[in-house]
């Protein structure tokens, strides 16, 4: 298996998008620190709070659906023997954002990330990662490692190990339409370190 996979879903992109926007909405006026929205292109708003929300404890029936494939392409990868659960958010890019290289799980976690795309084409729209070396270093020379570029197509599904890989987007141009995916991490339960760690955050997948 290569370090990055993916899958093409067949799910009601008119309703998930709607349902996005739906959300976008409501992430603006319920947890924007008094009404800060700007972060300076290098992140999304949805994005940088996805800490105060995850996107599938809202009841959207396209969410539910999207949740089943996640979980049934992630057993079929990782053939978990242990309970993980997971955090979902919403990327809701305007024209010129992008997030910038960062990182989310050292490999000892066991951990995996990913994201769905549900409006992201255009002829400039991917997601590079820097592949991590083998022995679960940290990435000190990012220039020298193998990348993986992701071209976004609507409906991919892409799932990989969360490793210590670094991976980015790129400035989204989309003529007024905004670029979302739906992103996740999924992280063993022998993780935390209590049972209320991640109060009323992470769910089992």
């Amino acid at each position: 298996m290569s370090y990055v996979t993916t899958k093409m879903l067949d799910l009601d992109l008119k309703k998930m998008n709607k349902s996005c926007h739906k959300m976008y909405l409501f992430i603006k006026e319920n947890f924007t620190p008094d009404g800060k929205t700007d972060y300076s292109g290098q992140s999304t708003m949805t994005t940088k709070l996805y800490s105060q929300y995850n996107l599938m404890m809202y009841p959207q029936p396209e969410f539910h659906e999207l949740f089943l494939e996640i979980q049934k392409y992630f057993h079929e990868l990782a053939n978990p023997t242990e309970p993980h659960y997971a955090q979902f958010w919403l990327n809701f890019y305007t024209n010129g954002e992008f997030i910038d290289w960062h990182h989310h799980w050292p490999m000892n976690y066991k951990a995996w990330h990913g994201f769905y795309c549900v409006n992201s084409e255009n002829p400039e729209s991917k997601t590079t990662y820097r592949v991590p070396p083998a022995d679960g270093m940290q990435i000190k020379n990012p220039e020298k490692h193998e990348e993986v570029e992701v071209i976004s197509k609507n409906n991919l599904l892409v799932i990989s190990p969360s490793a210590g890989d670094q991976h980015r987007s790129w400035p989204w141009e989309g003529n007024g339409e905004p670029r979302i995916t739906i992103a996740f991490d999924i992280v063993p339960r022998s993780k935390f370190k209590s049972a209320t760690e991640q109060k009323n955050h992470w769910i089992p997948i």
